[in-house]
């Protein structure tokens, strides 16, 4: 890595071990549809060099002696430890502890990441400034993807089929767009407010984008998403209190104005005909946090193991009112 004025050079093999990690996961995020595609050959391969670059890298640099690795304070590297431990006890002892440790890698690797991060700021292997640059070019490449490829779907289709149409791209759900341009919109935010010029033009048009992709998804959880991402920004910006107080009374037009912008979401304000069947979507839904609850209070302390839902759930189908046969996830964090 080339020197800068903020920064170090950083250790070799982390550092290519880091660029393989990063490509392969660049290659399972943009290989449409990425979240089942990764599955299968051969980009089972970079989902499994993503997956244990970062502990590689760490391992490395836990074994370099003339650079130690920099650790964060001592409540920050417990809790990050307690996190990798409670991951790996829900994963033994689950009823499926050989797949719940297998799924427990993508936790695994994020607390490995979370060192290392910390290490390359602190030992000045690259700079905040840098590495935030980073992290929003990392955000608006599967968002263009996202948008462009979103677009290419719409010629040659029907004004209600495009009104309905929701962008799958090019994670493989709708649900997992809308998530990642929640978790780019405040990223673009900061980075517009901390730049001038070309640069502060170039972040608000990324914004605009991930605003675009979120309408795109249909997603009908992006409303309250986005109000509590507003009031956020709005309590920790360092504008005046009156500024503030007329930005607070406008949020409500603007979420009215975003719901209005979409069907899927407009439907939820609209009274449903007493005659209709009932919404699917819902009813499964239902079904879902219904047996989250079930799940939850039959294995309190340490649930069935990370990603083992779709091997418990059938266990609590038949108490079920409605719902899928058996599903992947549960559609819901919290859940």
């Amino acid at each position: 890595m080339p020197r800068t004025a903020d920064s170090a050079p950083a250790p070799r093999l982390p550092f290519a071990l880091g660029v393989i990690g990063l490509t392969c996961l660049a290659v399972i995020t943009l290989a449409y549809p990425g979240s089942t595609r990764m599955f299968a050959w051969p980009w089972s391969l970079a989902y499994a060099s993503a997956l244990l670059a970062p502990a590689l890298a760490l391992l490395a640099r836990s074994l370099d002696a003339q650079r130690p690795l920099v650790l964060p304070a001592l409540p920050w590297t417990l809790t990050a430890l307690a996190t990798a431990a409670t991951v790996l006890a829900s994963s033994l002892l689950s009823p499926w502890s050989g797949p719940s440790l297998l799924w427990s890698a993508p936790l695994l690797s994020a607390v490995a990441v979370f060192f290392l991060l910390h290490d390359a700021l602190h030992a000045r292997y690259v700079s905040p400034t840098r590495l935030a640059l980073l992290t929003g070019l990392a955000f608006a490449l599967p968002l263009l993807t996202s948008l462009t490829l979103w677009l290419a779907s719409l010629p040659g289709r029907s004004v209600t089929s495009i009104v309905d149409a929701r962008n799958p791209f090019p994670l493989g759900h709708s649900n997992y767009t809308a998530g990642l341009a929640l978790l780019a919109l405040p990223w673009f935010g900061v980075l517009a407010w901390r730049t001038k010029g070309r640069a502060r033009f170039a972040w608000l048009a990324a914004l605009a984008v991930a605003l675009l992709v979120l309408l795109s998804s249909g997603s009908r959880a992006t409303l309250p998403a986005i109000g509590v991402l507003a009031l956020a920004t709005l309590v920790a910006a360092p504008i005046p209190r009156r500024r503030k107080t007329l930005l607070l009374l406008a949020l409500p037009l603007a979420a009215l104005a975003f719901a209005a912008a979409h069907p899927r979401t407009r439907a939820m304000f609209t009274r449903s005909d007493p005659a209709a069947a009932p919404n699917i979507s819902n009813v499964q839904r239902s079904a879902m946090l219904s047996a989250a609850a079930r799940m939850g209070a039959d294995r309190p302390v340490l649930g069935s193991g990370p990603g083992t839902t779709p091997l418990a759930y059938p266990r609590y189908r038949a108490g079920l009112d409605g719902g899928a046969e058996n599903v992947l996830q549960l559609h819901s964090t919290p859940a």
